[in-house]
């Protein structure tokens, strides 16, 4: 079995949900208690994935980094060695959308190299509360030259493994391509 470590980026405006699909990816619980990410936190998942004929085991460390703009100053520093980034957005909050942008461009200044972007409408269980339409999302996913969007719902675990399986084989494609 291939083993690989990689450090993966978890973006967004604050209140979006980034601790709790980190948390309900890593433990499988969901957190009822909203608490603000002070800075970063980081937590640790290893995934095992079969690709063509070899096993691998990936091990994600994930970055959860606080989305106010109180952290803006400190943040690039959180960036560095990331292969790869979830970009979060509450698919009750238009803001949280239209922000999307910003973030980008934010990890793209500060990691070292091109890094793939997973985009997350994340609160799908809110549906009642939809601000963003899902032919909106996959607009600017396309505009944003983002190759996959997921909708979740932290509370349900909807989609949430699917994300992280899927940021999992893409860290492989990049170890493979990078080979020397």
């Amino acid at each position: 079995m291939e083993k690989l470590s990689s450090k993966v980026i978890v973006l967004g405006d604050g209140a979006v949900g980034k601790t709790s699909i980190v948390h309900r990816y890593v433990t499988d619980k969901f957190q009822k208690r909203y608490t603000a990410t002070i800075g970063v936190d980081i937590l640790n998942k290893a995934v095992k994935i079969t690709k063509e004929v070899t096993d691998y085991e990936v091990n994600l460390n994930l970055w959860d980094i606080g989305g106010q703009d109180s952290f803006k100053l400190v943040r690039g520093k959180f960036y560095k060695q990331a292969i790869a980034a979830l970009l979060i957005f509450d698919l009750t909050n238009r803001k949280s959308f239209d922000n999307l942008e910003p973030w980008i461009k934010e990890a793209i200044d500060n990691v070292e190299q091109e890094i793939p972007f997973v985009l997350v409408g994340n609160k799908l269980d809110l549906a009642e509360n939809r601000a963003v339409s899902t032919e909106e999302i996959q607009k600017k996913a396309k505009e944003l030259k983002i190759a996959l969007v997921i909708e979740t719902s932290a509370v349900t675990g909807e989609g949430i493994d699917q994300a992280f399986n899927y940021l999992a084989n893409t860290i492989i494609d990049y170890f493979n391509a990078n080979k020397t």
